[in-house]
């Protein structure tokens, strides 16, 4: 099967969706299950799965799509490039497209081949960006901040998945104790009165974590004359906090 969409022709074997499949499956291998338990396990849920009609607005997949990381970039540069800051370091207003400093040139900065005119277009769709009158936007947030089942945050999770195995799956190939952190913190028994109160406290704490890194990889990228003259990879963290099901 081939997915199609404006810019790209990608077989759905290439997608971010099979490189998160194939790294559960991949998984599941290492951990001691065969080919036919696997086969097993994903037909069951198969089975499981109710019938839906294909949304074609979820079928944009795109070989090596980094759709995900332009969103979260062209953010971060709003608030921290001087380009697009006031005297008090605030995003100043800007027009959706044109030359810079617009919507669209933040987009083409990050990811010059994508169609940005269609990514500026979701920006306002999914409210990442807010009206400040005369025709021009301000970002709602730092944080890209996607609250419905959109084809950016379905990649933002499937690739969460493909990183978490694959730190997971590196450290332990790992001869040395140069991992890549790969940590979590649990308690059974979280008092519900406190759940509130658990959901502020991570927000904060993490939100100061993530900026400082963010910070430091924005600091460290190889961009202008270092991409001519030094390799890059692509690098970051994740953090997400969770709740379990309730004890009786």
């Amino acid at each position: 099967m081939t997915v199609k969409n404006k810019n790209s022709k990608v077989p759905l074997t290439e997608s971010y969706q099979a490189k998160a499949i194939y790294s559960l499956l991949d998984f599941l291998q290492r951990s001691g299950l065969t080919k036919q338990d696997i086969m097993q396990l994903v037909e069951s849920s198969l089975r499981r799965l109710p019938h839906r009609s294909a949304d074609p607005a979820n079928l944009r997949t795109r070989k090596g799509s980094r759709v995900t990381y332009v969103v979260g970039l062209a953010l971060y540069r709003w608030h921290r490039d001087p380009d697009f800051i006031d005297a008090s370091g605030n995003p100043i207003p800007l027009a959706l497209s044109g030359r810079a400093p617009s919507v669209e040139s933040l987009i083409r900065h990050e990811k010059p081949e994508a169609s940005a005119r269609e990514l500026v277009a979701e920006f306002k769709s999914l409210r990442l960006i807010k009206p400040a009158g005369k025709g021009l936007y301000l970002p709602t947030n730092i944080a890209g901040r996607i609250r419905s089942d959109h084809p950016i945050l379905l990649e933002h999770l499937a690739n969460s998945v493909v990183r978490l195995l694959s730190t997971a799956r590196e450290n332990t190939k790992s001869k040395t104790d140069k991992t890549f952190i790969e940590r979590f913190v649990h308690v059974p028994d979280l008092k519900l009165s406190k759940v509130s109160e658990f959901r502020d406290f991570s927000n904060q704490q993490a939100s100061a974590f993530l900026a400082t890194i963010d910070d430091w990889l924005e600091s460290n990228r190889a961009i202008g004359i270092s991409a001519k003259t030094e390799k890059s990879v692509p690098a970051g963290v994740h953090a997400f906090a969770f709740l379990g099901d309730r004890n009786k």
